[in-house]
């Protein structure tokens, strides 16, 4: 893309002034129709997360983007398959993805397990309030539980917030009764996920 960007003694102009960045992240409309319409439906927009961000400032380019958009989609999908998606060699994909790894953004490869096929999952979002002095100990604990699948620090009188997924309303309960009385926990709200409209197939943070 050409641009008719000033020579360095001028540049940046100042706030008021300054134009677009060169190739500033419009990444969605370089990317083939198909990835973009999967990007829309899934929520895993990556292009338009990071739209209007200067590309300067970031540790990739559109096409490790690209590449990324596929692989948030199905970490399986395979080299050849992602090349032709993206228009670049095998051997570019291959090196893009170690380059990834390397600079730690892709954290891992995992798989999304749809668990309603085979158990009747019980997802619940609970709400603790712990004491500052116990919030280690008591996370800790949490994060040793099999059901407990996130756990994050949170504002409010409920700081700390799990997700956790039980096989049954059964293993709530005890959850509920007995687990949670942990030394530390002063107060707890459970909300029960009585259908889910869109899924986060990623953490992002």
């Amino acid at each position: 893309m050409k641009t008719n960007r000033p020579t360095t003694d001028t540049w940046p102009p100042t706030p008021d002034t300054r134009p677009p960045a060169p190739d500033t992240l419009v990444i969605s409309k370089y990317l083939p129709r198909s990835l973009r319409f999967l990007a829309f439906m899934t929520g895993l927009d990556i292009a338009e997360r990071w739209k209007g961000i200067d590309p300067r400032r970031l540790p990739l380019d559109r096409t490790d983007i690209a590449i990324l958009s596929i692989l948030v989609r199905n970490s399986r999908e395979s080299c050849m398959r992602i090349a032709k998606q993206v228009g670049v060699t095998e051997a570019t994909v291959r090196r893009r993805i170690r380059s990834l790894v390397s600079k730690g953004l892709i954290q891992s490869f995992t798989t999304w397990v749809h668990l309603p096929p085979v158990e009747g999952s019980v997802k619940a979002f609970v709400h603790l309030a712990v004491g500052p002095e116990r919030i280690s100990d008591v996370v800790a604990r949490l994060m040793r539980h099999p059901r407990v699948s996130a756990i994050h620090r949170v504002t409010g009188p409920h700081n700390i917030l799990l997700t956790a997924v039980f096989v049954s309303t059964g293993e709530l309960q005890d959850f509920a009764d007995n687990f949670l009385r942990i030394d530390g926990i002063s107060g707890s709200e459970i909300q029960i996920v009585m259908g889910s409209h869109k899924e986060d197939a990623w953490g992002g943070i």
